[in-house]
């Protein structure tokens, strides 16, 4: 067994010094700028973990609080995607709001915070500016087509729409520990994240 070791971990070095950097980007999916939109979402960890944190916090507010969440998150997302793929020239991530974004959503949730209804919806509103003023510059930036933000805008409500209804069942049903431990893992990416940005920018100064 110890010689296997010897032998896999200077491959797996190697392996990982012949990786190219990532960047964030659409997915190509092969079916249309529409699908690959649609699947943005889905695999980029920023957008998905904010919105569960803040279902999760919709969720300890009940129905009303998600309804009320699930109109002003798409509807913002919508009005910054597409005004940021009108306007922006250069792709716009700002990774030290984001990650202090995702910290706060999970360290409010995993205190099981209640906001009332209106201050959830004003801060799906704002969020969803920022998140989608960011991916509506992102699809401009990487020459995307109109029908990539249209997926991406339907795809936030359908998820807004599966996340919310989800955690209000599961807060109603009183399993309240799935939540908190949701909204753990969610403070914990977004202060690992935080913790990465600072370092990077300590060492370019």
């Amino acid at each position: 067994m110890t010689w296997r070791r010897s032998v896999c971990w200077p491959g797996i070095v190697v392996a990982f010094c012949f990786v190219p950097e990532a960047h964030a980007h659409l997915v190509s999916t092969e079916l249309g700028p529409f699908y690959d939109g649609a699947v943005h979402p889905l695999v980029t960890p920023e957008d998905l973990m904010t919105i569960l944190g803040l279902s999760v916090l919709a969720a300890f507010g009940g129905a009303r609080a998600g309804r009320t969440l699930l109109l002003s998150l798409s509807l913002a997302w919508c009005v910054g995607a597409f005004t940021a793929y009108s306007i922006a020239e250069v792709d716009c991530q700002v990774p030290l709001l984001t990650a202090a974004l995702l910290l706060l959503l999970g360290v409010t949730g995993l205190f099981k915070a209640s906001p009332p209804t209106w201050l959830l919806g004003a801060a799906g509103g704002v969020i969803g500016l920022i998140r989608g003023a960011m991916n509506g510059g992102s699809a401009r930036a990487q020459d995307g087509e109109w029908l990539c933000v249209v997926g991406i805008v339907t795809s936030v409500f359908v998820l807004a729409a599966l996340l919310a209804g989800l955690t209000v069942v599961l807060e109603q049903r009183r399993v309240t520990i799935v939540l908190r431990v949701a909204a753990s893992w969610i403070a914990a990416s977004g202060l690992l994240m935080l913790g990465w940005e600072l370092r990077g920018l300590a060492t370019a100064t």
